[in-house]
């Protein structure tokens, strides 16, 4: 299936689900390797980096304390995701970003929804809240934090060699590295066990500039 949008063609590769111990570049020299052509850029989800290279914390090893509780009672779920609202996920992201920064994070949320300003949490919280997933099937004991910059970039360049093009997490990045992974649906990266999405837990796809 391709997707146009202005002077970019995208394709999405469907595949098995990516599960823990998967070799992630065979899988994408296999569905990949044959259509590629000089230009493309191969674009990865995130989350299928994570749980292929067995990064995910399974929950039973999350330590969640009483602020993790109380900050996750305070989140307003969206349809269809939790986020936040899942006491473990919240637990992780206050060891990822640190108790002064999610306060801090929750004091401007406070002070700007009122006035009908929405995301004001995340952005302060910062990446390590807004990549912060997991914990939906079929990975429900799996929480799936963000990559390390230079873990990411690491892993993206070794894809890249493999597959014998740029790789990237992100559609219309030109750089080998991993950025936020959630836009399956709209042909640049899938989700993991997002419904509705056949393949991986995260899709690959190529991307072609014109």
């Amino acid at each position: 299936m391709c997707t146009s949008t202005g002077p970019d063609q995208r394709a999405v590769a469907q595949t098995e689900w990516i599960r823990p111990g998967n070799d992630l570049g065979a899988v994408m020299v296999e569905h990949l390797g044959a259509s590629l052509q000089p230009g493309d850029v191969v674009i990865v989800s995130e989350k299928a980096v994570i749980i292929s290279n067995g990064l995910g914390v399974p929950v039973e090893q999350v330590k969640v304390g009483r602020l993790a509780r109380w900050l996750a009672a305070a989140v307003r779920p969206t349809e269809g995701s939790r986020g936040l609202s899942i006491p473990e996920k919240m637990a992780c992201v206050l060891q990822e970003a640190g108790v002064v920064r999610i306060l801090s994070a929750t004091l401007v949320a406070g002070l700007t929804r009122p006035l009908g300003i929405r995301g004001g949490f995340y952005v302060v919280a910062g990446r390590a809240a807004r990549a912060m997933d997991g914990m939906r099937p079929p990975f429900e004991h799996l929480v799936l934090p963000s990559l390390p910059p230079a873990l990411a970039t690491e892993i993206a360049r070794d894809l890249a060699d493999r597959v014998g093009a740029p790789v990237t997490g992100r559609a219309g990045a030109r750089v080998a590295r991993f950025r936020d992974s959630w836009s399956g649906r709209r042909g640049r990266r899938g989700p993991a066990g997002r419904p509705g999405h056949r393949g991986t837990p995260a899709g690959a796809g190529r991307a072609r500039a014109r």
